[in-house]
């Protein structure tokens, strides 16, 4: 969990969870130094990684 809008974005899919397959979601504080380090910020890193890579390959 990065900050309270991470939180509030998955506390009701944990209690989904809970109610529909018992599952229990433990939640992590981020490190303060890469709590800017979102999943998207990564998937872009990710794919602007491998259109290099493609481009290097031609």
């Amino acid at each position: 969990m990065r900050d309270a809008k991470d939180l509030d974005y998955e506390m009701p899919m944990a209690r989904m969870n809970h109610e529909l397959a018992g599952v229990e979601t433990f939640f992590l504080p981020a490190d303060p130094a890469l709590a800017h380090v979102s999943s998207s910020l990564v998937t872009a890193m990710g794919q602007y990684a491998g259109s290099d890579k493609q481009v290097g390959d031609r």
